[in-house]
């Protein structure tokens, strides 16, 4: 266990020093592609976007490792700990995460992602049940019909591969269920670690400048950090 923790704190802290070092190297990019000549830019540029996307991969493998190690960490607790979801309060009880903008195709996977949540956070089946219960209860009061809660749970099982599961779900087949959302997880957040570094590379540009050298170091001195 004191492995798993430290294992997880030594990659969350090379994580943070990772994210401390790509604004520098985004502000070399930048004054490289607004005022660099050339021969510069053909020769630094390509190895500054080398070094932030191999921050970036570094970072992901942290990531993974720190997720790895809390896994780790909930298998050597399990049948030991109870985990619990506290609701507040203070906010309205039956309340839905959605907002008005949102498309109609997120009406039909809220229950599937709330589930997911429970599964996620739930160690002992039983406790799962009993959160599956409030979730449809929720759903119910704003106006859900029962044919269609009912529809989205079934498919949630579906996808996780439990079938007829009012009888088959047990502590040993919600193990498994549970393995296979953390997998679909693992997955989603890396997909979306690579879509963001996608985006962030898309987002470069090359400006031409007919300015003089005099004219490109007074602008350099004038470039501030955005």
């Amino acid at each position: 266990m004191y492995s798993a923790l430290l294992g997880a704190h030594t990659a969350m802290d090379s994580i943070q020093l990772n994210v401390q070092q790509i604004p520098g190297h985004v502000k070399t990019a930048l004054k490289l592609v607004i005022a660099g000549s050339p021969l510069l830019i053909q020769v630094m540029l390509p190895k500054t976007l080398e070094t932030i996307g191999r921050i970036a991969t570094e970072s992901a493998g942290h990531t993974q490792t720190t997720f790895n190690k809390f896994v780790t960490l909930q298998d050597l607790v399990a049948g030991q700990l109870r985990t619990t979801i506290n609701h507040d309060n203070d906010i309205k009880p039956h309340g839905l995460s959605f907002i008005l903008d949102d498309p109609p195709v997120m009406y039909s996977t809220l229950i599937q992602a709330c589930l997911m949540r429970a599964a996620l956070i739930r160690s002992k089946v039983s406790d799962f049940h009993n959160e599956r219960c409030d979730v449809q209860i929720v759903f119910l009061n704003n106006g859900y019909s029962i044919n269609f809660i009912k529809e989205h749970v079934e498919q949630f099982f579906q996808d996780f591969h439990i079938s007829n599961w009012k009888s088959n779900l047990n502590q040993n087949t919600y193990d498994k269920m549970c393995e296979e959302i953390i997998e679909c997880d693992q997955q989603h957040q890396a997909m979306k670690i690579k879509q963001r570094w996608k985006q962030q590379r898309e987002q470069l540009c090359y400006i031409t400048s007919d300015l003089n050298e005099e004219e490109l170091y007074d602008f350099q001195q004038n470039i501030t950090t955005l």
